[in-house]
């Protein structure tokens, strides 16, 4: 992923695909938090909806709240198995400025 510079105040989207329905999910943290905020949604592709397994997007909304530097991680796993290691990992640096 690409490193981004926002302004406070802006917003911006990540779209990571997936698989909802066999439990795995892209997790975001933010280190330090409080720079930007992080909200998230889950879409099923339209074609695919009743199909085990079937593909959908994670996307994420990325707002700058105060200026600094932020690191966003976001980890696909399993939420509940918290000593596994998870599927794939990207982290994308913010910079929120005035």
């Amino acid at each position: 992923m690409n490193n981004r510079t926002i302004k406070q105040g802006e917003q911006f989207t990540i779209n990571l695909q997936g698989n909802a329905s066999s439990g795995f999910a892209w997790v975001a943290t933010t280190q330090p938090p409080g720079i930007v905020a992080v909200s998230n949604s889950i879409e099923a592709k339209a074609s695919e909806t009743n199909i085990a397994g079937s593909p959908a997007i994670f996307t994420f909304s990325v707002e700058g709240e105060k200026c600094g530097t932020a690191t966003i991680t976001f980890e696909y796993k399993r939420p509940w198995e918290s000593k596994a290691k998870p599927l794939k990992q990207e982290s994308i640096k913010v910079k929120v400025i005035e």
